[in-house]
């Protein structure tokens, strides 16, 4: 080889052993900027929370959240537990579920049936009232149907407390991630 040639490979291999340092320098800063913002579902398990976090291997971990960043998910004690805390990295969760009552949507839907029910039964009671106008020709007497608003009220009051209170007695998991 001419000193020539040797000159350029050792330009060119120096060129490309600064431009891989600095690929991989940008890779270690971006990567260590963006493990630094806790993961979006650690906003669903907030500290409290009960938490039901999968790492694929063995079946689920079950506690309340005691801490959520971007290291990692700790949990608290729970009935068969072997430790006070769990601590399962970020890096190593597959599957997050929390669990949360329903009572708004069940106010919603009892406060709803509750209504239908109490209106049909108001307009099924309803007294008969006295035929107010003197035309000879009715000889039945007409329903007063000023119950039914009430009775639609009672039925949707009653049944929104009920379905509240049944939605906050029987909570259900929520997948938070993926």
């Amino acid at each position: 080889m001419t000193p020539v040639n040797l000159r350029q490979h050792v330009l060119a291999s120096l060129l490309a052993v600064v431009c891989g340092l600095a690929s991989a320098a940008a890779q270690v800063s971006d990567s260590a900027a963006s493990g630094s913002a806790p993961p979006a579902w650690c906003a669903s398990a907030a500290a409290g929370i009960m938490a039901r976090v999968n790492t694929g291997t063995r079946g689920s971990h079950i506690g309340p959240v005691l801490h959520c960043d971007a290291a990692a998910i700790v949990l608290g004690e729970t009935l068969g537990q072997d430790a006070p805390e769990y601590t399962v990295p970020t890096m190593f969760v597959r599957k997050v579920w929390v669990r949360r009552t329903s009572g708004r949507i069940g106010f919603v839907l009892g406060a709803v049936s509750g209504g239908a029910v109490g209106g049909i039964l108001a307009g099924l009671k309803s007294e008969l009232c006295p035929n107010p106008s003197a035309n000879p020709f009715q000889s039945q007497p007409l329903k007063c149907h000023g119950n039914i608003p009430l009775g639609i009220a009672t039925g949707a009051a009653a049944g929104g407390l009920l379905g509240w209170a049944l939605g906050q007695a029987l909570p259900g998991w929520k997948r938070v991630y993926p």
